[in-house]
């Protein structure tokens, strides 16, 4: 990657947006250098989702013969 835009505001931890709108997490800074993480912020976390069941259909012919259900 080339040219970051850098300024006295920068400091580890910063969440920016450069050039392709792709957020990153501002790692390390050092002689005018930055090092960028472009993982997302809950990479690596451990999430949990609480849902509900609100339908339920048959299977259709085509999902039971591939053995997958299908969008």
């Amino acid at each position: 990657m080339s040219a970051v835009p850098v300024s006295r505001d920068t400091v580890v931890s910063l969440r920016i947006e450069i050039y392709d709108a792709q957020g990153y997490t501002v790692t390390g800074m050092a002689d005018g250098s930055v090092v960028l993480d472009a993982n997302h912020p809950l990479a690596g976390m451990a999430l949990r989702f609480v849902c509900s069941v609100t339908s339920v259909r048959p299977a259709t012919e085509e999902e039971l013969a591939r053995g997958v259900s299908l969008p």
